[in-house]
């Protein structure tokens, strides 16, 4: 396993179906189980630094593993042999955090670095756009509705247009930094949480930009995913599970 923190992890499945726990560490190493028996497959050691965000990429010729961190370069590996297919270059500081989109029907990568850059590769590794949104770190990344949202150092969250990268919408009221952002299905569509410095957690409607409803938790909070039904919230000390009432 990890020999220091884990600082991201995806779920996916391999050529057989067998569901993959994949988790990203500050050890250079991207490490793999089975989800299904525990059992721990050989790591992806092709990383030179701290390896911040990994997710599953669909592309044609199967899902691969996208990888990014402090060594500035995004990786794009299958896990059956976890060689590198493709090295994504064009970030000048650390890559902070992936995301994966639809543009035009195929699926895309979302990624964002230290300096606020948000930029977006095809499947095949192509660049697509690079867009210079926030004042500092971009701490998160993900897709909402037809967007793509990013959280930043700055206290800002910012969509983006998928096709062309154009800015959407600034959503303000965070008092600090904006540590993580999810969608959020409700209705048949989604919303997006964010959670924050500021101990907050926070609900928008990414169509109108609206802020729609505030949370306050006792701890600063760092980071969120919905699962099932509830919205689990990543604290400084502790996990919090939140059921979000229909919008």
């Amino acid at each position: 396993g990890h020999k220091k923190y884990i600082d991201g992890a995806c779920v996916l499945a391999d050529n057989d179906g067998e569901p993959l726990l994949v988790a990203a560490g500050s050890d250079g190493n991207v490490q793999m189980w089975s989800a299904t028996s525990g059992e721990h497959i050989e790591p992806m050691t092709e990383h030179f630094d701290s390896v911040n965000a990994v997710r599953a990429l669909p592309s044609d010729g199967g899902t691969m593993i996208a990888s990014a961190g402090d060594d500035v370069t995004i990786r794009l590996w299958r896990p059956l042999d976890r060689k590198v297919r493709e090295g994504l270059t064009g970030h000048t500081d650390w890559v902070t955090a992936l995301a994966v989109t639809v543009r035009d029907g195929r699926s895309a990568l979302a990624s964002a670095d230290k300096e606020g850059t948000v930029r977006l590769w095809d499947s095949d590794g192509a660049a697509l756009w690079s867009e210079h949104g926030h004042s500092d770190a971009v701490n998160a990344l993900c897709a909402v509705g037809s967007l793509i949202a990013s959280a930043g150092a700055d206290g800002f969250i910012r969509l983006w247009e998928p096709v062309d990268g154009r800015p959407r919408a600034a959503l303000v009221g965070h008092i600090g930094a904006v540590n993580g952002i999810c969608a959020v299905p409700s209705g048949g569509r989604e919303f997006l949480a964010s959670v924050g410095a500021d101990r907050t957690v926070r609900l928008w409607d990414p169509e109108t930009g609206r802020m729609l409803q505030v949370i306050p938790v006792h701890h600063p909070a760092l980071s969120c995913h919905f699962v099932g039904d509830r919205l689990v919230v990543g604290l400084s000390q502790g996990l919090l599970a939140l059921a979000i009432a229909g919008q």
